[in-house]
């Protein structure tokens, strides 16, 4: 007897289920779970001739599946993970939203909604092999959690001050390491009893740390150290005329946004290059954009209207009318950057 194995969802699409569970007589529901937690097995103690059969169909619709023997051993329960992605091209946006949705058999204006939120969570409860998938098919970086051994910020909106005290007293009552409007740093069993003695969560924002991103910033460098201005021209990448006058401008980003384990990385190779650097993370709170404004006002109109309204702009600096989410603002400054403008990022 054989057992047939899904490797992983490899190239197929979600929709290629219906045609499984059909063909196969198995429920769909639990089909499409069982793709995304792969490994796992399809079909269990088959013969020869209904293994051959499944591993051709499940190819050809593009999964990645094998046949072991009957004395296969079936693989324990893999860890699940939750997946987020970010994208370094904002411009791409509705690309990833249809790679993202051809994906996860969903609409595309369901895709786009994900990719709007920050952090942009988009799978739970996957297998690794799936992320791996998704990574091969999407142009954004996929960044994978335990949610279980993660840690997690709990924010509280600004609103009932009744409210906002209670939820104050009962983390301090459980010890919790309280930031201004944030509880940090939380395991997933303090994240879980805490939520369970609120009666009325709709204030409170619950971010997986492991999708935290982070800025390194450039606070010093001797331009006299060739190490230093080798390392800034040749692994950040600044024209070597930016370099002599860097001094001037300091501090300065020199990455916008990293995953911890890189921005860690960057940070002691710079401290190697004897650059002074800091790394700090990125809020996920919506914020106003500031732009200066060096070209003609008509173009900046043009390109903010689609995200605002129609509007005069007849300054040389402008605020956005109201915050956004950090995908939209960085699709916008994209924008605005690449016909002159000098745009900040301003946090309330």
């Amino acid at each position: 007897m054989k057992n047939v194995v899904i490797k992983s969802i490899g190239n197929a699409k979600p929709q290629t289920v219906n045609a499984l569970a059909e063909t196969f007589a198995v429920d769909k529901s639990a089909l499409l779970k069982l793709v995304y937690s792969a490994p796992a097995v399809f079909l269990k103690n088959v013969d020869e001739a209904t293994a051959k059969k499944a591993e051709q169909l499940l190819k050809e619709l593009g999964f990645e599946a094998e046949i072991k023997n009957d004395d296969f051993q079936i693989p324990p329960s893999s860890e699940l993970y939750d997946i987020a992605l970010y994208l370094d091209e904002p411009h791409k946006l509705h690309t990833v939203a249809q790679q993202l949705a051809d994906f996860c058999g969903m609409k595309p204006d369901g895709a786009l909604q994900l990719l709007l939120n920050d952090p942009a969570t988009v799978l739970g409860n996957v297998s690794y092999n799936t992320a791996l998938a998704l990574q091969k098919r999407v142009d954004a970086e996929v960044m994978i959690s335990n949610p279980l051994k993660a840690n997690y910020t709990i924010t509280i909106s600004d609103g009932d001050p009744i409210r906002m005290q209670n939820f104050y007293m009962l983390a301090q009552q459980l010890g919790l390491n309280i930031k201004g409007r944030k509880v940090t740093s939380l395991t997933y069993n303090q994240m879980q009893n805490l939520l369970q003695q609120i009666k009325d969560s709709s204030l409170l924002r619950i971010v997986n740390e492991d999708f935290i991103r982070y800025r390194v910033v450039l606070n010093r460098f001797d331009k006299n150290n060739p190490a230093s201005v080798q390392f800034l021209i040749q692994t950040i990448g600044m024209p070597d005329e930016l370099v002599s006058r860097l001094e001037h401008y300091l501090p300065v980003y020199i990455e916008e946004s990293l995953a911890a384990y890189n921005a860690v990385r960057l940070f002691e190779n710079c401290k190697k290059a004897g650059l002074e650097c800091t790394v700090e993370p990125v809020p996920f709170e919506k914020y106003h954009l500031k732009v200066e404004i060096h070209s003609n006002p008509s173009q900046v109109k043009k390109i903010v209207e689609p995200f605002f309204g129609e509007m005069e702009i007849n300054t040389k600096v402008w605020r956005t009318p109201k915050p956004m989410t950090g995908i939209l603002n960085r699709l916008l400054a994209s924008r605005l950057e690449r016909i002159g403008c000098r745009v900040e990022p301003e946090y309330t």
